[in-house]
């Protein structure tokens, strides 16, 4: 006979739909830039931005996470087991931290416009290529970041990930109103490509004034970072990845090497405070596994492990 499974609850579909559109995108802004590299014109504007937001992300990627995701529900028990509301609390966790980020980053620039810039040598980013494809890998970031609390939730507690995410923004922001930097920016001809207007669109919508320490390659570690506590093999790939945004910020001239160093520092710092030195305080932030799926947790590998694991973190972490 076979075992009757209730199908999954609506914020269970809500995180999964979320995180491959995000993923979908990531994937469709990289092929982008090759498109873009063989074809200058791409497809035009608007289907190009179709071609990076909806013709990849619901084309292939999203319909395949959410079919993986259903076979996960049915065949593995373990993986319903997350307590009600959980993905819901992910979800808005996720889409909080974009919008805090975001919306400050803007309210800061507003603030400091109008005030003495300060600019550093420019010498070794002088030195490099001035490569405009490198915005789409650039324009990442905002997905990148929040990946983690949609991928594997339950497996960090909530409130360490939300500090982290908070102690890797706030200096980045502090510096920006203290300490305002500027950086001169190349022309750039909207006329000349498609991936020329992708970076003209990024000149016009974020001013050079908040450059130091780059808010972006802080963020984008501190994801990395926290793919890391997730899984060890999947956060390796996340730090590289950050380590590539940061070099895109290089390339298209938005940043100085020091604001990607800065960046990358704030976000280790941050880490090291909220997991690191809390686990040398309190021993471990979660306890000790004493089953084999709780035990998932700590020696999973991959996406797919990982989400199976957290479907089998301990529900107590949940609250925290």
């Amino acid at each position: 006979m076979t075992e009757h499974v209730a199908p999954p609850r609506w914020d269970f579909w809500a995180r999964q739909f979320l995180f491959a559109a995000l993923l979908g995108t990531i994937v469709g802004q990289w092929l982008m830039m090759l498109v873009g590299l063989v074809v200058p014109e791409g497809f035009g504007h608007v289907h190009s931005i179709l071609f990076c937001c909806v013709y990849v992300p619901l084309g292939g990627v999203v319909p395949a996470v959410l079919w993986w995701s259903w076979r996960r529900w049915r065949r593995e028990p373990s993986f319903r087991e997350r307590p009600r509301g959980s993905d819901l609390r992910w979800t808005l966790l996720a889409l909080g931290t974009f919008l805090v980020w975001s919306q400050s980053y803007t309210l800061v620039a507003w603030l400091a416009a109008g005030r003495e810039l300060h600019y550093f040598p420019a010498t070794l980013e002088n030195a490099l290529p001035f490569w405009p494809p490198a915005t789409l890998v650039y324009l990442t970031v905002y997905w990148f970041v929040i990946l983690p609390p949609l991928l594997a939730p339950d497996v960090l507690p909530r409130r360490r990930v939300a500090a982290a995410y908070a102690l890797a923004l706030l200096p980045c922001l502090l510096a920006f109103l203290v300490f305002p930097v500027g950086m001169a920016r190349p022309a750039v001809d909207p006329q000349a490509g498609i991936l020329e207007w992708g970076l003209w669109v990024v000149y016009r919508t974020d001013p050079p004034r908040n450059c130091f320490p780059s808010s972006h390659c802080a963020m984008a570690m501190i994801a990395g970072l926290l793919l890391f506590e997730i899984d060890r093999r999947l956060g390796r790939l996340g730090v590289l990845y950050a380590c590539l945004i940061g070099v895109s910020t290089l390339l298209t001239r938005q940043h100085y090497l020091v604001d990607v160093l800065a960046g990358f520092a704030v976000a280790g710092t941050a880490w090291w405070v909220v997991f690191r030195r809390g686990r040398e305080r309190a021993g471990a932030y979660w306890p000790e596994p004493s089953s084999p799926r709780s035990n998932a947790a700590h020696s999973s590998s991959g996406i797919g492990k990982v989400c199976s694991a957290a479907g089998n973190a301990p529900a107590r972490t949940s609250s925290q």
